[in-house]
């Protein structure tokens, strides 16, 4: 008798695939003799293809929205015959591709029209938006089967990028360093962003405090430009834009602290379990934080947020501003014990 095939549609930003690794560790406990395929975005899929690996998970790609992409991916969801579909991001084109490739019971997060043709669903209200996202996503698989335990994100590293993390240290004579990462820029907006003075201030008051310290800068291609001016000073590493979403979570297995605004890499950074200092302004703490290292939140709450706006409408963006470089540093100096 053939296995029964299930299908889940991962989310499209980093941050968020991470907060699902808790989702794909259970459904292989859920469906121990199924095939379990998952649909995602190519570029990110190289952040979790170990523990996919692992966990025997298998890949269905698309590189982008288009129609014609769309239309392969369909093809090819058809041709695997699915017996379950979990969709878990918010997305009317997901919803049609599984509809459209003969997925026979979809589950997942619905409005009045997609309740037509869910085998099972949960109401997106603000009640279920005001979860961590680790249990918003989780909820779609107890649709399917209650559990109570829930499993933390945890992204599990190969051989081969404990190795080229392990080379990288060796040949930047870092083995005696307090490494510190620092990830000052944002993909979603400006309005997330400390503010590139503050974080050269942190890294000038912390440099006189602890001369051991190294500092790493990381963020995406689209950083480059923001945080080119770290790439003069001595004890710093700019790494902005040179690593693959591979090298990227191997290099930050080294940090000691992660000090960083609300994006993806945080979620990386908690997945790896490193100590995170996480700065939030217009996001919601309560919805999207370190789900385990969550010790260290930096929020100001303040009457206008959190407003989810990409940028401050009142151009002022307090809600970064009003943290200073001086609260930020008692917490490294706290979290290292000096």
């Amino acid at each position: 008798m053939d296995k029964k095939k299930i299908l889940i549609v991962l989310p499209n930003w980093i941050g968020d695939v991470v907060m699902s690794l808790p989702f794909l560790n259970k459904s292989r406990d859920i469906f121990p003799d199924s095939e379990i395929y998952i649909l995602i975005n190519e570029h990110i899929f190289s952040l979790i293809e170990y523990p996919c690996h692992n966990l025997r998970i298998n890949p269905i790609f698309y590189k982008d929205k288009k129609i014609g992409t769309t239309l392969e991916v369909i093809k090819t969801i058809r041709a695997h015959l699915f017996d379950k579909g979990f969709i878990l991001p918010r997305s009317y084109r997901m919803f049609f591709t599984l509809l459209l490739g003969g997925v026979k019971n979809i589950y997942g997060y619905a409005d009045s029209f997609k309740k037509l043709f869910f085998k099972k669903y949960l109401n997106r209200d603000n009640n279920s938006l005001k979860q961590h996202r680790v249990k918003y996503y989780l909820n779609i698989l107890k649709l399917y089967k209650e559990f109570q335990e829930e499993p933390p994100p945890y992204l599990e590293l190969s051989e081969s990028q404990i190795n080229w993390a392990n080379y990288f240290i060796q040949e930047n004579s870092l083995s005696n360093k307090i490494i510190i990462g620092l990830n000052p820029g944002a993909t979603y907006g400006e309005a997330k962003c400390w503010g590139r003075e503050n974080y050269l201030k942190l890294i000038k008051s912390l440099s006189k405090s602890i001369p051991e310290v190294t500092f790493i800068i990381i963020g995406g291609r689209d950083n480059v430009s923001y945080n080119q001016i770290f790439s003069e000073i001595p004890n710093v590493i700019n790494l902005t834009g040179k690593l693959s979403l591979q090298n990227s979570s191997s290099i930050m297995s080294k940090f000691k602290i992660f000090i960083t605004n609300d994006t993806g890499p945080m979620h990386i950074a908690d997945a790896l379990q490193i100590n995170i200092v996480a700065i939030f302004g217009p996001t919601d703490p309560k919805e999207t934080p370190p789900y385990t290292m969550n010790q260290n939140i930096i929020y100001k709450k303040l009457p206008c947020s959190p407003c989810k706006k990409r940028l401050c409408q009142y151009g002022h963006n307090n809600c970064m501003k009003s943290i200073s470089v001086e609260e930020i540093k008692d917490i490294v100096k706290k979290l290292l014990g000096v």
